[in-house]
């Protein structure tokens, strides 16, 4: 935020920032993004959670939900979120039988 501005920064905001960058590149990592919304955000908005490893704080997952609940899924066996392909089943999976990577399949390939 630019010095003087007096917005706080919300969970929505941060979910904001995880769609456009979903946006972008087709895809986002769940470790990327836990490291750029502390460097970004602060560590408000992560914690260390019982495995020690960092994530992204519920408040934040479920603004990020309520932006993408038709338009993304998630790939468990890669750990990122994808837009939503024509075969991936209802819900927040991505279909188990795709094979291709998170950045392969933003690339359409």
């Amino acid at each position: 935020m630019p010095v003087g501005d007096d917005h706080t920064i919300t969970p929505e905001d941060v979910a904001q920032w995880m769609l456009d960058e979903l946006e972008k590149a087709g895809y986002l990592y769940q470790w990327e993004a836990v490291l750029e919304i502390q460097s970004r955000f602060g560590d408000e908005f992560t914690y260390l959670n019982e495995s020690g490893n960092f994530a992204i704080d519920r408040r934040v997952f479920r603004a990020f939900r309520n932006l993408t609940e038709d338009t993304v899924v998630w790939r468990r066996t890669e750990g990122c979120w994808v837009k939503r392909g024509p075969h991936d089943p209802p819900g927040r999976q991505a279909d188990s039988s795709a094979r291709s990577s998170c950045s392969r399949s933003a690339a359409g390939l």
